[in-house]
């Protein structure tokens, strides 16, 4: 392992990630710091790059989700593996980071009720799974509070994900490249995520419906 770090063609990246960890663990906040900022050049686009994909809509946020994600990583050294590949390491918490994140804007509070999806996401949720039935109708209420009964949390915010980028980029059907963004952020593949969006509009229906017969 070569331990100048300031030299970057000699370090490889597994060995900046074990020279962060030993420093870490030798409290040489010196030589983290040192490490740390070599890291940080090497990886600063990498890392903005998949912030970005997700967020493109919010260059400020995806800048501020890079520096927080760098953050996880200092918090998180002494769970690197060498036998794994430093870029599926960073990748995998930098995607559980954009999930989080995720999950608490699709989840924030508005007098006192939890909105899981936009109005105009819901609108064209609405018009894909149920062509009939008025926009401004009580069954974009039961829908709503159909999809908080549905149990599976990673589930729901994939369907919150697909209706975003759906909504974002005015396409009746999402492309391959958009779904692979999902399937990447929520480690699985593009036919799972289309099998669970369709299992979602039957399931979200029987139960708006079931909602609508106690209104």
């Amino acid at each position: 392992m070569n331990k100048n770090p300031n030299n970057q063609g000699d370090t490889s990246d597994t060995d900046l990630l074990l020279l962060m960890q030993l420093a870490k663990e030798d409290d040489d906040q010196k030589e983290f710091e040192s490490t740390f900022k070599v890291f940080y050049n090497k990886f600063k686009a990498y890392i903005f790059t998949i912030c970005f994909q997700y967020f493109k809509h919010d260059k400020s946020l995806a800048e501020d989700l890079m520096i927080e994600i760098f953050q996880k990583i200092s918090q998180k050294i002494h769970t690197f593996n060498p036998k794994y590949s430093p870029k599926s390491w960073i990748g995998k918490i930098a995607n559980n980071h954009i999930i989080d994140i995720h999950r608490q804007k699709t989840t924030t509070e508005k007098d006192g009720e939890q909105i899981l999806m936009e109005e105009e996401e819901w609108d064209k949720f609405i018009e894909d799974t149920n062509k009939h039935q008025e926009l401004s109708s009580p069954y974009r209420k039961a829908l709503d509070d159909a999809f908080k009964q549905i149990p599976n949390e990673k589930h729901k915010l994939i369907l919150i994900e697909y209706y975003r980028r759906k909504t974002y980029n005015k396409e009746e059907s999402l492309k391959d490249g958009e779904l692979q963004k999902i399937a990447n952020m929520f480690d699985t593949s593009i036919p799972n995520v289309k099998k669970i969006v369709q299992r979602i509009y039957s399931k979200l229906d029987k139960l708006a419906q079931k909602e609508l017969t106690k209104q």
